[in-house]
C-alpha cells in the first residue's frame, strides 16, 4: 500500500470523502473550542484581553493540526487516513497511561475522541480505495 499515492479527481466527491472531510472539520472545531474552554476562565461576565489571548493560543495547536490533516487529506488520502488512525490509537494509549479507570470516562473518550477520529481515518482509506476501483473500472472499460 503506497501511502504517498496522490489522489486524483479530488473534485469528484464520493460519500467517503465528504464524510471524512466533514468529520475532520467538525473535530477540529470541537478541539479548538475544547482547548479554549480548558483555559478555566471562571464564570465572570467580562474577560480581559490577556485571558482571551491565552485561551485562543491554547486552541491554535489543535486547529493547526486539523488544517494540516485536512489539506493532506485533499491530496494524500491514504496518508491522512493512517495519521488519523494512529491518532485514535494514541488516544487509547494515552488513556491507559493516564490510568483512566472509570467506565464513564472511557465511554466519553471513545464516543467523543477515539471513534470519530478513527472513523475519519477509515473513511479516508475507503475514499482512496474507491478511487482506485473507479480507475481500474475505467481502464477495463476502455480496453
Amino acid at each position: 500500500m503506497n501511502l504517498m499515492l496522490r489522489a486524483k479527481n479530488t473534485g469528484e466527491l464520493n460519500l467517503e470523502r465528504v464524510f471524512a472531510r466533514v468529520l475532520v472539520v467538525i473535530g477540529g472545531g470541537f478541539w479548538f473550542f475544547a482547548m479554549i474552554g480548558l483555559q478555566n476562565m471562571g464564570y465572570r461576565q467580562v474577560y480581559s484581553l490577556p485571558e482571551l489571548t491565552k485561551a485562543a493560543a491554547l486552541g491554535i495547536a489543535p486547529l493547526a493540526l486539523t488544517v494540516v490533516v485536512f489539506a493532506l487529506g485533499m491530496y494524500y488520502e491514504r496518508l491522512a487516513g493512517v495519521i488519523l488512525i494512529a491518532i485514535a490509537a494514541a488516544m487509547i494509549v494515552w488513556g491507559v497511561l493516564a490510568h483512566w479507570g472509570e467506565v464513564v470516562l472511557w465511554m466519553t473518550a471513545f464516543s467523543v475522541l477515539v471513534a470519530p477520529t478513527g472513523f475519519s481515518g477509515v473513511l479516508y482509506m475507503l475514499a482512496a480505495r474507491t478511487q482506485e476501483v473507479q480507475e481500474l473500472t475505467a481502464k477495463t472499460a476502455a480496453a
